[in-house]
C-alpha cells in the first residue's frame, strides 16, 4: 500500500473531485479521528459516489497515504525554504537544524489532523515504508547541507544523530496531541534544546 495504489487524475476536473475527497477525509477526521474513517462516510461528506473514490484511491488506506504523502511534500518545502546556503559553521549550522525542527513541530503542533495521520499510517506495515522514506529524506537533506561544517570523523555520527532527530520528531508530535497549549510550548523548547546540545557535542 502506498503511492501506487493513488491513481493520479490528469484533467483538472478529475483533479479538483481528488482533492474534495481528501478535504472530506481531513475533515471527518478532524471530527471522529482517523481510527473512524470509512470510505463511505468520505463519499457522503465529499457528495461523491463510492466508485468515484475508488477511482482514484484504492481503499481507506490510499486516502491516508494521500494525506501523508500531501504533508510530507509541506515539510519539504519548509525545509526549502528554511535551509540558507552556504552554512559556513557549526555553530550555524545546528542554528539551522534548530530552526528546521522548531518550523517542522510548529507546523505539525498546528494541524492536529496531520498529527493522527501520522499515527494512523505507523500502524500500517505498508504504509510505515512512506514515513520511514520521508525520514530518511529529511536526514540526507540537512547531512547535505550542514555536514561541511563538521570535522570529516565526526560527520558518520552526525547523520546518525540527524536521524534519529527526524524519527524522534514524528514522535514528539504524537506526544503533542496529548497535551493542553503551554504544554505543548514547553515540549517543543524541551526538544529543540536537547538537539542543540546532541549536535553541539560533535567536533
Amino acid at each position: 500500500m502506498g503511492p501506487n495504489s493513488i491513481r493520479t487524475p490528469q484533467q483538472d476536473r478529475s483533479r479538483a473531485k481528488a482533492e474534495a475527497i481528501l478535504v472530506a477525509a481531513r475533515k471527518l477526521i478532524a471530527a471522529n479521528g482517523a481510527a473512524a474513517l470509512k470510505v463511505q462516510d468520505i463519499a457522503t461528506e465529499a457528495k461523491v459516489s463510492l466508485s468515484s473514490i475508488y477511482q482514484y484511491y484504492e481503499n481507506k488506506d490510499a486516502v491516508l497515504a494521500a494525506l501523508a504523502i500531501s504533508y510530507f511534500e509541506d515539510v519539504k518545502a519548509l525545509m526549502m525554504s528554511c535551509l540558507p546556503m552556504p552554512v559556513d559553521s557549526k555553530e550555524n549550522a545546528v542554528d539551522v537544524t534548530d530552526t528546521l525542527l522548531a518550523a517542522f513541530l510548529d507546523l505539525g503542533r498546528k494541524d492536529p489532523v496531520m498529527r493522527q495521520v501520522l499515527v494512523a499510517i505507523k500502524l500500517h506495515q505498508d504504509l510505515r515504508e512512506l514515513d520511514h522514506q520521508n525520514c530518511i529524506e529529511i536526514t540526507d537533506f540537512i547531512y547535505q547541507g550542514t555536514q561541511h561544517c563538521f570535522a570529516e570523523k565526526s560527520r558518520p555520527e552526525l547523520r546518525r544523530r540527524i536521524e534519529i532527530l527526524a524519527t524522534a520528531s514524528n514522535a514528539v508530535l504524537d506526544l503533542l496531541s496529548h497535551k493542553d497549549e503551554d504544554a505543548q510550548k514547553d515540549l517543543v523548547i524541551s526538544t529543540r534544546e536537547v538537539f542543540r546540545a546532541t549536535l553541539l557535542a560533535l567536533d
